[in-house]
């Protein structure tokens, strides 16, 4: 119909009423996602592709980590083609993790790139483990369980989440990450969830912490380690053709 409803307390001036669909029309509908999508354009580059996801610059160790490279164009192409189940990227600071949450969110989300011609765009939500943990705390200090925005990371087809364990949550927000995590992991099937951390979650741990409850679900999908720092030669070149002659 192009008109939907929101869920909003009584004393909301819109509540009750009927609000235009800003994802009816295809170029309102490109803004839409945009404007959702969690990255903001002062710290990710929006333009990002898979096209652009190219060799490292080493001096030592350089075909280990070559073929690490290989295994995340290798990962992102799968999740691009099929957005559903658990990608997790490990390792270094500056190895290109994040740029990999990005590629992936603006790949789905543009859906006018090699991989998705003809698809429709996907609604994507990039989310920092730091800002989830904001919302976590203004909801426990207004006595909330939800918000939109926790609605949005439980619900949405495609989640990133970057620096996963980077911060140390309270008790009460820990146990509301296991509910988010249960919730992406059941709903695995069809929505892809994508993880950025420093630490190998290929360590076994017990499941009765939430680290080791993480750990066990991404094992079950695909685990890629990134080494190395390239943060001083990301985006100088496009790799596409490395890839593909090599």
């Amino acid at each position: 119909m192009g008109v939907y409803r929101e869920t909003l307390p009584p004393n909301h001036p819109k509540f009750g009423k009927l609000l235009q669909c800003p994802a009816c029309n295809e170029e309102e509908r490109k803004a839409w996602l945009d404007s959702v999508c969690g990255q903001d354009e002062s710290t990710h580059d929006k333009r990002l592709t898979l096209d652009h996801w190219g060799p490292g610059q080493w001096i030592q160790d350089s075909e280990r980590l070559q073929q690490q490279r290989r295994n995340a164009w290798a990962a992102m192409s799968k999740v691009i083609k099929t957005p559903k189940g658990w990608t997790t990227f490990f390792g270094d600071f500056g190895s290109g993790k994040s740029h990999a949450l990005d590629i992936i969110c603006n790949e789905l989300r543009c859906a006018d790139t090699d991989l998705r011609k003809g698809q429709d765009p996907i609604e994507t939500r990039y989310a920092p483990m730091a800002m989830i943990l904001d919302n976590l705390k203004s909801m426990y200090g207004r006595d909330q369980d939800t918000s939109p925005f926790w609605e949005s990371l439980m619900n949405v087809p495609v989640l990133a989440i970057d620096e996963l364990f980077r911060i140390n949550p309270t008790g009460w927000a820990e146990e509301r990450l296991f509910v988010l995590l249960t919730a992406r992991y059941e709903k695995r099937g069809t929505h892809l969830t994508v993880f950025a951390l420093n630490d190998d979650p290929t360590e076994r741990l017990t499941e009765d912490t939430l680290r080791g409850f993480a750990y066990s679900r991404m094992r079950e999908g695909n685990i890629v380690e990134l080494r190395g720092d390239l943060r001083e030669s990301a985006g100088k070149e496009s790799g596409a053709h490395w890839w593909i002659d090599t």
